[in-house]
């Protein structure tokens, strides 16, 4: 009898771990979960990428221009751009990245995403915001109005849960494919365009 129980309490913890297991990686996939406003590439695309990044964070700026190069060049990648911001540590940077997620309310996401980190601002200020808006088209009114709305207040903190989730601690980090995981953690690492295809190629057959 004690050994049905011992068995039977066995298969039960194999179960509560198997389902628990099942629900912690469906939790980290949210992370390519992102609504047609926020995507960038085709959407018959064969792999997907995400990269949390920050504003403030040197090498990421330094990166978009091979990485933009190799995603043109590829033609088949599916690019999700996941800003974090990290107020406590980074003064200034929640406005950014709220900025962004408002900014995709008026069809103006992937351009003001590609604005911030080649246009470096120090804070996001009336004047800075007007000049962005100006620069991007975009109506000034409704885009402080939504950049206090709930959603993209959401879409700050969903980005940290998700990059603390993967256990990250530095920027940029790449989630490729369904297991290719890639970090670059100073200047001297970002790939080359070239690198960036072949880093594309490595998460494919990763399939």
């Amino acid at each position: 009898m004690f050994y049905r129980i011992l068995g039977g309490a066995l298969l039960l913890i194999a179960v509560f771990v198997g389902i628990s297991f099942y629900q912690f990686r469906m939790e980290l996939f949210e992370a390519y979960d992102v609504p047609p406003e926020h995507s960038i590439g085709p959407a018959d695309a064969d792999l997907t990428i995400v990269e949390f990044v920050l504003y403030s964070c040197e090498t990421c700026r330094k990166l978009q221009g091979p990485l933009k190069a190799a995603l043109a060049r590829d033609g088949k990648v599916r690019y999700l751009p996941r800003p974090v911001a990290y107020e406590n540590e980074f003064p200034g940077q929640d406005a950014f990245v709220r900025l962004t997620y408002a900014a995709a309310k008026q069809g103006k996401f992937q351009k003001t995403f590609e604005y911030l980190l080649t246009h470096p601002i120090a804070f996001l200020d009336d004047v800075q915001l007007a000049r962005v808006s100006a620069d991007l088209e975009m109506d000034i009114t409704q885009l402080k109005r939504d950049m206090e709305s709930p959603e993209v207040v959401q879409a700050v903190k969903e980005n940290e849960r998700l990059y603390e989730l993967w256990g990250f601690t530095t920027v940029p980090s790449f989630l490729m494919g369904s297991k290719a995981i890639f970090r670059i953690r100073s200047e001297e690492e970002i790939p080359t365009e070239d690198e960036f295809i072949e880093m594309f190629e490595k998460a494919r057959r990763f399939f």
